[in-house]
């Protein structure tokens, strides 16, 4: 892990680099979670990837202090999958994570991995990214991933209290040309919604 970053850091360039998220760093670590921490710092990691509030453990608050003292911003909270208690319940989640450790930015409420089973719906979707936004009010941010629910819901969650819209390829291969690739796309369709694009960087800094 520490070989890889340093390869990715060196390819990077400056460009804030973040990786791995918390649960899959314990156990990667075990007890020597903090030096591991220091480690990755060491080898050009910015901040871990993400904290999965499904799941945290009651020991992860220590272990999100530890890798922030070791130099690694903690600043997103996302869900892989939905826990059986509901939706509500991450949501509670992640308040109460801000409220006892702060530091995070940004909260992603709407699961990565979605259920064959029982799928939701683009209501229930943008009901928890709405109630997301009006619960979690430490939380400066509330993100939706643009590529995993698609630029139409994406473009609605931004009305009803998204502000943060993740997964837009850094790089495009020109193929479709300027006006249809996908950083194109997304800017037409948060100007429709009548706001205003702003590209930002892994510390969630506006650029330019």
């Amino acid at each position: 892990a520490v070989q890889a970053t340093r390869a990715m850091a060196g390819i990077a360039a400056g460009i804030p680099l973040t990786g791995f998220c918390l649960a899959s760093l314990r156990d990667l670590a075990g007890a020597s979670l903090a030096g591991a921490c220091a480690r990755l710092a060491d080898a050009g990691l910015t901040a871990l990837g993400e904290v999965q509030l499904d799941a945290l453990q009651p020991e992860d608050a220590e272990a999100i202090a530890a890798a922030r003292a070791r130099g690694l911003a903690v600043t997103r909270l996302t869900v892989n999958e939905l826990p059986d208690a509901g939706r509500l319940d991450i949501v509670v989640r992640a308040r109460d994570l801000q409220e006892a450790v702060g530091g995070f930015h940004v909260f992603a409420p709407l699961p990565r991995t979605l259920s064959v089973a029982a799928p939701s719906t683009g209501y229930d979707d943008v009901k928890l990214v709405a109630i997301a936004r009006l619960m979690a009010t430490g939380i400066p941010s509330i993100q939706v991933d643009w590529p995993l629910y698609g630029p139409k819901l994406a473009q609605f969650a931004l009305t009803v209290g998204a502000d943060d819209v993740d997964g837009i390829t850094a790089v495009e291969s020109g193929a479709l040309g300027t006006r249809r690739s996908a950083i194109e796309e997304i800017r037409g369709n948060i100007r429709a919604a009548a706001l205003e694009p702003v590209e930002r960087d892994a510390r969630y800094e506006a650029i330019g």
